[in-house]
């Protein structure tokens, strides 16, 4: 099923640098009794009046057509690369020595996802699996108004959702079950959108820039750590859970080698967290925390204190990010620009 979005993808054209321009419509020039001349310009103290050609010249200095600047086409071809081996290999090039121990495991995260009768290390990191689309969708919504990009859901979404104000609602639905295979073609093909104002945000986005959203994706983060590493609070604060954090990390290895399954989805959450590093850039540049910008050269200029900001917001995976989320300073005042 995952194939699809490939096949989707290839048929992606962006046709709006196709359109045809309106055509300039030439003032019409009165009509002369006499010979037509050319037009001349008279200098003062010269003999002769120079004749200047009336057909326009051409500037040396005209800028060349817009196109995709080289920082976008890597990022789009990393993506992508990242995109397609995700799919091969959790499609098939992943272990699938224990296909029934699959099943039971989703049985049993189904039936008690708080508290599944499974590896709480697995139950942990699956969980959080539903948990960061929304971190994703924190920093991505604000620069989503009319992207370029298809919307492939084979149904049509319900009006709330349709007027949510973001291109971004059917690659985040799908990312709920499919992780960086339903969110990784967004964050492809989007363009950056480093000027933006709350004014131009939907119902969803104005829920994401809420706070008490962002504490609340927080929390759960909090909770969904402390219950894999420490089995709950009262495992980690009394040592329980720590002293079987060690088998608990034998049986995930041997898992992560014959379950395809956890082998995904391991994958999954690693290469989710290692791309939310380009959104949150972004994000941080249209909020004032990004890097300066030269007004000579026109390029950023990247201080430490900016580098350690990035990287206090990313380092550790789920916390950072939803820190991110609740600490970050709000839009400016306005319309996107």
């Amino acid at each position: 099923m995952r194939a699809l979005f490939l096949t989707s993808l290839l048929l992606y054209n962006s046709a709006d640098a196709f359109l045809p321009q309106p055509a300039l419509k030439r003032p019409s020039l009165p009509a002369r009794s006499g010979p037509a001349s050319s037009p001349t310009l008279h200098r003062a103290g010269a003999s002769s009046p120079t004749r200047v050609s009336a057909r326009p010249q051409p500037s040396a200095a005209a800028a060349p057509p817009a196109t995709t600047d080289t920082k976008t086409l890597i990022r789009t071809g990393i993506c992508f690369a990242v995109w397609a081996a995700f799919l091969a290999v959790g499609l098939f090039l992943g272990p699938n020595e224990a296909p029934d121990k699959n099943a039971e495991l989703i049985k049993g995260l189904i039936a008690s996802p708080l508290d599944p009768p499974v590896n709480r290390l697995i139950a942990a990191y699956f969980n959080s699996l539903g948990v960061v689309p929304l971190i994703y969708a924190s920093v991505l919504v604000p620069g989503s108004r009319d992207q370029p990009v298809p919307s492939w859901l084979p149904v049509r979404l319900p009006a709330f959702l349709e007027r949510a104000g973001t291109s971004l609602v059917p690659y985040f639905l799908l990312s709920e079950f499919l992780g960086y295979g339903g969110i990784g073609p967004y964050v492809a093909i989007r363009e950056y959108r480093s000027s933006v104002g709350r004014s131009s945000l939907g119902w969803f986005g104005r829920l994401l820039e809420f706070k008490g959203t962002s504490a609340a994706i927080l929390a759960a983060s909090v909770w969904l750590v402390v219950s894999g590493v420490g089995g709950g609070l009262g495992g980690l604060l009394s040592g329980e859970g720590l002293q079987t954090l060690p088998a608990l990390w034998q049986d995930y290895k041997e898992a992560f080698f014959t379950q395809r399954l956890v082998n995904a989805s391991s994958i999954d959450f690693v290469i989710l967290w290692l791309v939310f590093l380009d959104p949150l850039i972004e994000d941080m540049k249209r909020r004032g925390w990004g890097p300066s910008v030269d007004e000579q050269s026109g390029k950023e200029v990247w201080k430490p204190s900016d580098v350690l900001r990035v990287g206090a917001f990313w380092a550790v995976p789920l916390i950072s990010p939803s820190l991110y989320l609740l600490l970050r300073p709000p839009l400016p005042d306005g319309t996107d620009e």
